[in-house]
């Protein structure tokens, strides 16, 4: 989370993956939960807000034993810690929401460019480096700013389970939490728009290094998607719709 202008790109967005038990004569394998008919890449920006006709009915996912109700422990590989490792490393940051973390201070750098790797010509998709940074927390909604500004200085989010919502003018859903394939949600209110989960990566790799855990949310009937991955939030966005066409791509990520 259709409209005749491109939103705004700013960041936007966690697991459940489905396992296959392994076969009693057979020694246990680590299987994937991707699907899809797209190859991976970027995803749209977060805070979309498109017009249209109010979407139908959303689906749910389960929700988990933290506060927020949404389950941040929520593994696709079990046996592991939550950052891909053997259990030797440092224990993964405790956000509320491992795949769009929300805490003060947490600061994300992406490179926007088109879709086709050129350089644009506008502030959107002309090479510059926009930095990301949640600068305030009230009552559970987080403020995050962008430098430099294209559409929205600042935009809102909080946590209503299943979701995380953003405010770019009405509250719309974000993301449906945890991630899991095949899921679909309605961004609501006056948006058209609806998501889907429609891709697990184990691992996925941009300018910012390679992260572990990552999921591709997809804006239904349009080339418009994203990808979160955990403790890191949003890595990589892909916007090529209504004339439009921005990539963005996660250089740095200060936690």
């Amino acid at each position: 989370m259709a409209h005749s202008h491109r939103p705004p790109l700013t960041l936007l967005l966690v697991v459940l993956t489905a396992c296959v038990a392994p076969d009693a004569d057979e020694p246990p394998s680590d299987t994937d939960s991707s699907s899809g008919a797209e190859s991976p890449g970027p995803g749209t920006s977060e805070g979309e807000a498109e017009s249209g006709t109010p979407a139908g009915e959303t689906s749910s996912a389960a929700a988990g034993s933290s506060s927020t109700g949404i389950d941040p422990s929520a593994d696709s590989d079990p046996g592991t810690d939550s950052s891909g490792g053997t259990g030797d490393e440092e224990p993964p940051p405790d956000y509320a929401t491992p795949h769009f973390p929300l805490q003060l201070g947490l600061q994300w750098s992406y490179r926007l460019t088109r879709t086709d790797g050129t350089l644009g010509a506008d502030c959107l998709d002309n090479g510059d480096v926009h930095v990301m940074t949640i600068s305030e927390e009230s009552g559970g909604v987080f403020t995050r700013t962008e430098a430099p500004t294209c559409y929205f200085d600042s935009l809102e989010y909080r946590i209503d389970p299943p979701y995380v919502d953003v405010n770019s003018g009405a509250w719309y859903r974000q993301l449906l939490l945890p991630p899991d394939n095949g899921a679909t949600w309605a961004a609501g209110g006056a948006s058209g728009a609806t998501y889907i989960w429609d891709e697990h990566h184990p691992t996925y790799s941009v300018e910012a290094g390679t992260f572990d855990d990552c999921w591709r949310r997809k804006q239904q009937g349009y080339d418009v998607w994203e990808i979160y991955c955990r403790d890191v939030g949003m890595v990589e966005s892909y916007y090529d719709a209504w004339g439009s066409n921005t990539r963005s791509e996660l250089v740095s990520f200060e936690g």
